[in-house]
């Protein structure tokens, strides 16, 4: 057994040791995250998907990978296997699902003869006026808490998290949490709450909330390229 193997199995013995909810229990799930993270786990592209999109796969298996974790830890018999392979086997599967959800949604789309939608990598700058020295309030939506209350973009932000004109910020939410949707952790931050803040209000580890959040500020950007740029 390794270090960082003995190091996991010494955080999901402490985790369980402290009752569901608790604040003990929470600092160690997050401890037993970020060890876990250490490993770098990952999924292979078997579909050969668009680099962004296999990113979004797996970042979104991983999460809820780690939320699986969290509800049957107490139930994980170490006789079984290693957590770190059970966290993987698990992940695999979980990323396959959503791959294949993906690709059969593409055909879906395809033969209903829809507008197929480019894939686009998520990772590109966003202009105005295709001047590449000019910038957008979707330049501050990594670090929301930077912005000032008293900038119009600041006020322009709020005000497009607050209306959710899709709806699509309150629908999405951390596994079972409904309260910990997607607007509801950009106001936090955009008011200035800590992760911390966030984590134990929910009883959610803070890479848990980090990471989705991460994922969605790029998954919704088309609606704030739509909504904010000018």
């Amino acid at each position: 057994m390794d270090d960082l193997e003995r190091i996991v199995d010494e955080l999901e013995l402490k985790a369980k040791s402290y009752p569901k909810g608790s604040k003990d229990r929470l600092k160690y799930l997050t401890k037993l995250t970020n060890a876990i993270l250490q490993s770098q786990p990952s999924c292979q592209n078997r579909y050969q998907l668009p680099y962004s999109i296999y990113r979004e796969l797996q970042d979104e298996a991983i999460q809820e990978t780690f939320i699986r974790l969290y509800k049957k830890i107490d139930e994980y018999d170490p006789a079984q296997g290693h957590i770190l392979h059970w966290f993987r086997e698990t992940l695999r599967y979980r990323f396959l699902d959503l791959c294949d959800k993906y690709v059969m949604g593409r055909l879906v789309q395809e033969n209903n003869k829809k507008k197929r939608v480019r894939d686009e990598s998520l990772d590109q700058p966003v202009y105005q006026n295709n001047d590449p020295s000019s910038t957008t309030p979707l330049d501050k939506l990594e670090q929301p808490e930077t912005a000032h209350p008293r900038h119009r973009e600041y006020e322009k932000l709020r005000e497009l998290i607050e209306q959710d004109p899709t709806g699509q910020f309150r629908k999405a939410h951390i596994g079972n949490h409904e309260e910990a949707n997607f607007q509801a952790i950009i106001l936090g931050r955009l008011d200035g709450r800590s992760w911390k803040d966030l984590s134990e209000e929910w009883k959610i580890p803070v890479p848990v909330i980090s990471a989705f959040y991460q994922r969605n500020i790029q998954k919704f950007k088309p609606i704030f390229r739509e909504n904010l740029d000018t």
